[in-house]
């Protein structure tokens, strides 16, 4: 699944049907992606190097598609592994709240310390990501983190 992950931008740019992709995240992919994930290659050198070069997949094909790109998310869109926030329009909803990366004991890394200090500044992207302090949607859109906030229903 991580490794779809970074290659369906590549399928969506080359895709002449697909004029602007929305994705929207779910409850189950975060829990996969907070313990599964990190399980799978503890102690394993080469497992941990593949799974970085998929998480930095993910966020340049993104970052690359010429395409604009909606993140509709009924989950959290700054959560770890997402990579909601490198959307052009994210759009929380305002049950969504912040899981940071911090509480599933590893250190931000993918989007995170890329997107977040260009969306809400330095000193409060490292107060999140460094301390997984509670980030509601309406909080994540006050300080720039998402471009809005609104009740979604599942």
């Amino acid at each position: 699944m991580h490794y779809e992950l970074g290659r369906i931008w590549l399928d969506i740019g080359a895709d002449a049907d697909v004029r602007w992709p929305s994705s929207q995240g779910r409850e189950s992919l975060l829990r996969w992606w907070g313990s599964d994930l990190i399980e799978g290659f503890l102690g394993d050198a080469a497992a941990i190097a593949n799974t970085m070069k998929e998480a930095s997949d993910i966020v340049y094909n993104i970052i690359d598609l010429e395409k604009p790109v909606i993140q509709p998310s009924t989950a959290s869109p700054w959560a770890p592994g997402c990579g909601g926030l490198m959307a052009d329009i994210s759009i929380a909803s305002e049950d969504a709240a912040h899981d940071g990366h911090i509480r599933l004991g590893v250190g931000a890394g993918d989007h995170s310390v890329i997107i977040w200090p260009l969306l809400c500044g330095m000193a409060r992207a490292k107060r999140y990501l460094l301390t997984a302090d509670f980030l509601d949607a309406k909080e994540a859109e006050r300080i720039g983190l998402v471009s809005m906030s609104c009740l979604m229903s599942n």
